[in-house]
């Protein structure tokens, strides 16, 4: 994951809510990350939210 980091980070800034949920989705991919939990507040959120509406058929929810 630092690898996809470094990548991202001497680039410009991603200019989209999708273009940042797919670089969420990459990451996680690149990592073999196979649970995680998004949260995120402000802009984050959408992001996080525009994950969970791509990566929909992969997707567990939480219930509270």
């Amino acid at each position: 994951m630092n690898a996809q980091f470094a990548e991202r980070h001497d680039r410009s800034p991603l200019a989209a809510i999708e273009a940042m949920s797919d670089w969420v989705f990459a990451v996680l991919k690149d990592s073999k990350t196979e649970k995680s939990v998004l949260i995120g507040h402000s802009m984050g959120s959408l992001v996080a939210l525009e994950f969970a509406a791509r990566a929909e058929s992969t997707l567990r929810l939480a219930s509270t």
